[in-house]
């Protein structure tokens, strides 16, 4: 039986990519590609912008864990 569109997204890891620019504004991005977050992050740190990369899980809504 295929897997519901929820528990696909369950199953993959969800990267964010979080910038903070010279202006102090936060910019996040989500990528489901760890090869497209970290390149993302070197540019954003290749232009002088504090970008950190972090592991995130996607919880449906609705649901608590």
């Amino acid at each position: 039986m295929p897997l519901s569109r929820p528990e696909v997204l369950d199953a993959l890891p969800t990267y964010i990519l979080i910038v903070k620019t010279p202006t102090d504004r936060l910019i996040r991005r989500v990528y489901l590609s760890l090869h497209s977050a970290v390149k993302a992050t070197e540019r954003a740190q290749a232009r002088g912008h504090a970008a950190t990369l972090e592991l995130a899980q996607y919880v449906t809504r609705g649901e608590s864990r």
